[in-house]
């Protein structure tokens, strides 16, 4: 899966002045999206992230001041996890239905012009229900570019750190501490299952990885780290 940009077209310019073509084929909505100042869209529920994932649209994202970060998940994808700084020049951003969404501006806030693509189905209620990963495959796909960014790290000359005692800023803080933001998350969907579970006794091996979901994310080496995250 290649992520789709849909460019716009200047056809005037003059002094502090532009003009251009922002239209979208095939458009038959059109949104404006302000964020002022800092603004994350869809809000966290406390310290989880929380997602749009549209059904019944593909949006149509252009940029018309400042910048916007988007974060992607869909776990079709090949690579199912993807962050986006958009900025106007890069064109209409196009997120497809089925694709987990959030979006976040800095300091100076953004606006973004939508023109998505609605079916008959449409609907702006359900369509904008605020959403956990609470699935395994979610799970994945969030935390899919970890080893990435580790390896980055690396090339980087980021200090590799005390595995005994990781400090903040080592490649053995960051990778502790991400193996723990999992944990944390394989324990959501456990609090999930549990919510919706209707009386029938679990078997015992989905009471085993419940257990070992809801353990202390403290491990005693970086080894233990590692074997937990692969």
């Amino acid at each position: 899966m290649k992520l789709k940009f849909l460019p716009t077209t200047i056809f005037r310019e003059t002094p502090k002045v532009t003009f251009f073509d922002a239209g979208v084929e095939a458009s038959n909505d059109c949104d404006v999206v302000i964020q002022s100042e800092e603004a994350i869209s869809s809000p966290n529920n406390f310290n989880d992230e929380q997602y749009y994932v549209h059904n019944h649209q593909i949006d149509q994202n252009l940029v018309l001041t400042c910048e916007r970060k988007f974060v992607l998940i869909n776990p079709t994808w090949d690579e199912p996890y993807h962050v986006i700084h958009l900025n106007r020049e890069m064109g209409a951003l196009e997120i497809p239905i089925g694709t987990y969404q959030r979006s976040i501006s800095g300091k100076e806030g953004s606006v973004v012009l939508n023109q998505p693509i609605r079916d008959k189905f449409s609907d702006p209620a359900p369509e904008f229900i605020p959403q956990k990963l609470n699935k395994l495959d979610l799970i994945k796909a969030r935390n899919s570019h970890l080893f990435i960014e580790f390896w980055k790290m690396i090339e980087d000359g980021v200090e590799f750190g005390d595995p005994d005692d990781p400090q903040d800023g080592t490649l053995a803080f960051a990778v502790i501490n991400a193996i723990g933001t999992v944990r944390k998350a394989f324990a959501a969907v456990g609090r999930e299952g549990d919510e919706e579970d209707t009386g029938t006794e679990r078997s015992s091996n989905q009471g085993t990885t419940s257990e070992k979901s809801e353990k202390d994310s403290s491990y005693s080496s970086l080894d233990d780290a590692f074997a937990d995250l692969i």
